[in-house]
C-alpha cells in the first residue's frame, strides 16, 4: 500500500514538472529598416504602415531624371573617348614599329606610350563612373529585403533624402514568418538556451525554442521563437501561453 502511494505521488510530481504554463506576449523576432542608399527627391511611395510586402517589392522611388541624365552624361564621356583611344593606340603601335626599325628614339616611343596609357586610363575611369551611375539608379528604387509587414513609414513624396551623414528617411519592417513570445520567469522556473517549448496562441500550438535569456528592470525574461502559419495573422502585444 505504501509503495502504491509513493508511486502515485511521484507520478503526480512528474506531471506537474512537465505541465508548466506561463503567460506570454508576442513580439517581432526580426525587425528591419529600409532606407535609400543614395540621395535624391522622393517621387512616389508605394506602401503604407500595415501593408504586407513580398521580397523585392518596390517600397518607394526617387525622382529618376537626375539618375538618367547622369548615366547619359557618363556614357557620352565613354563614347567620346573611344576615337581618341583608337588614335593614340594606332600612334603607339606605329611608334613601336619605327622604334624596332631604329627610326624612332626611345624618348618619342615613351611619349607615344604615355599618351596611349593616359587616354586608356581616362576611358577606364569614365566606364567606372558610368557603372556607379547605373548602380545609383538601381538604388534609387527602395525594395523590401524580405516578406515583411510595414510597421512604420516615414517617407513622403517630395521629401529630400540626403544620406551624406545619416539616413533619416526610413521604412521600418518586421518579418512575418517568425515571431517571439516573451515571458517573465519566476525564481523557481529555469529555462536553458535552445530548450524546446510550445507556444499556444489563438487556438494554435507551435513548437518553439528559447532564443534569449535576460534580466530587464530586475525581472528575468525569456524569449522563445516560433514560426506561425502564414494564414494566421498574429500581431505584437497579442497574448499567448508558453508551456514546457
Amino acid at each position: 500500500m505504501l509503495i502504491r502511494i509513493v508511486t502515485i505521488v511521484l507520478l503526480f510530481t512528474a506531471h506537474l514538472a512537465h505541465a508548466v504554463e506561463i503567460d506570454a506576449t508576442l513580439e517581432w523576432a526580426n525587425r528591419r529598416v529600409a532606407a535609400f542608399a543614395v540621395s535624391g527627391v522622393i517621387e512616389k511611395v508605394d506602401v503604407s504602415a500595415g501593408d504586407v510586402v513580398k521580397k523585392g517589392q518596390p517600397l518607394a522611388q526617387l525622382d529618376q531624371l537626375p539618375f538618367a541624365l547622369t548615366i547619359k552624361k557618363q556614357q557620352a564621356l565613354v563614347n567620346g573617348l573611344s576615337p581618341r583611344l583608337f588614335d593614340v593606340k594606332q600612334n603607339y603601335s606605329q611608334a613601336q614599329e619605327l622604334f624596332d626599325r631604329t627610326v624612332l628614339s626611345q624618348v618619342e616611343l615613351q611619349r607615344a606610350e604615355s599618351q596611349f596609357r593616359g587616354v586608356e586610363a581616362e576611358q577606364a575611369a569614365a566606364k567606372a563612373e558610368s557603372d556607379i551611375a547605373k548602380w545609383q539608379q538601381q538604388q534609387s528604387v527602395l525594395r523590401a529585403a524580405c516578406e515583411c509587414l510595414i510597421t512604420s513609414n516615414r517617407l513622403l513624396p517630395g521629401m529630400i533624402v540626403n544620406n551624406e551623414n545619416q539616413a533619416t528617411a526610413i521604412i521600418e519592417l518586421a518579418e512575418t514568418a517568425v515571431m517571439n513570445a516573451a515571458i517573465i520567469l519566476e525564481p523557481t522556473i529555469q529555462l536553458a538556451m535552445q530548450q524546446a517549448v510550445t507556444v499556444n496562441v489563438a487556438g494554435k500550438k507551435y513548437p518553439a525554442v528559447v532564443v534569449a535569456l535576460s534580466v530587464e528592470n530586475g525581472k528575468r525574461l525569456a524569449r522563445v521563437q516560433f514560426r506561425p502559419e502564414a494564414a494566421q495573422k498574429l500581431y505584437v502585444g497579442q497574448t499567448a501561453k508558453v508551456s514546457f
